[in-house]
C-alpha cells in the first residue's frame, strides 16, 4: 500500500501523505469501485488510543470492576484466567492486538460504483461530510428539529431558505477553503 506511486497528497507537506488504491469489482451483479486508504498519523494515533485502552481494559479485569460495553474488548483482546494457587491472571492477546496495528489501524474503504479515481472519490466523500456537518449544525442552530409554524408554506419557506444559506455558507468555505 505505502509505495510512491499510490501517494495522494492534499498538503505541501509530503510527509503527511495518504495512500490509496482502487480495485474494481462486483458486489449482487452490480460493477463497483473499491477505494482502499491508508494513513500513517491516524494509524499512529488509534494505535496510541489502543495501547491507552488496553491498559485501562487490564486494570479493570485485575481489579474486578469489569463494564458490560467493554465486554467485547475483553474477550477479544485478553485471556482471563483464575486458578487456586495464582488466582486471577490476565494475559494479553498479541495476535488480536497484532491484527488491529496492521490490518485496520488507519486503513478505511469508500465503496460506489461512480467515481474511479480514488484522490476524487476521497474528494467528494469528504466534501459530502462536511455538507452534511454543516446541514446538522442548521438544524441545531436554527432550531429545525421543531418548526412552530401553524401554515405548511411557511414551514416549506423557512426551510428553503435555511438550504439556501447553506449552500451559500458550503460554498464561501469552499472559496476560502481553495485561496
Amino acid at each position: 500500500m505505502e509505495t510512491p506511486e499510490r501517494v495522494i497528497s492534499f498538503t505541501e507537506d509530503e510527509r503527511q501523505a495518504l495512500y490509496g488504491m482502487t480495485v474494481l469489482d462486483k458486489i449482487d451483479g452490480r460493477r463497483v469501485w473499491k477505494r482502499l486508504y491508508f494513513d500513517g498519523a491516524q494509524r499512529t494515533e488509534r494505535v496510541g488510543s489502543l495501547f491507552a485502552a488496553l491498559r485501562r481494559w487490564e486494570g479493570e479485569l485485575l481489579s474486578g470492576k469489569t463494564q458490560e460495553k467493554n465486554k467485547w474488548a475483553y474477550e477479544r483482546y485478553f485471556t482471563v484466567k483464575t486458578t487456586p494457587k495464582l488466582g486471577l491472571k490476565v494475559t494479553r492477546n498479541q495476535e488480536a492486538i497484532n491484527a488491529y496495528k496492521n490490518d485496520q489501524a488507519g486503513y478505511w474503504v469508500i465503496l460506489s460504483d461512480c467515481e474511479k479515481d480514488a484522490k476524487a472519490a476521497l474528494e467528494a466523500y469528504r466534501e459530502r461530510a462536511l455538507v452534511e456537518s454543516q446541514f446538522d449544525d442548521m438544524k441545531k442552530d436554527l432550531a429545525m428539529s421543531r418548526v412552530h409554524a401553524r401554515e405548511p408554506n411557511v414551514t416549506r419557506g423557512r426551510a428553503f431558505a435555511q438550504f439556501l444559506s447553506l449552500i451559500l455558507t458550503a460554498r464561501i468555505r469552499g472559496v476560502m477553503a481553495s485561496a
